[in-house]
């Protein structure tokens, strides 16, 4: 009876193990995108104020 019920969770466990870390991946990607978003505007900003 337990073996049965392991084997039934067990899937789900891994299944919900990859989408946590495929939402983890999202979220750097996320962050990365809006890190280099940020230093692109910081960069146009000071080219376009001539010291």
């Amino acid at each position: 009876m337990t073996n049965y019920k392991k084997t039934q969770i067990l899937p789900v466990l891994s299944t919900y193990d990859f989408l946590f870390s495929n939402q983890l991946k999202q979220d750097n990607l996320i962050q990365q995108k809006l890190e280099l978003n940020n230093l692109k505007n910081f960069y146009v900003m000071n080219k376009n104020q001539k010291f």
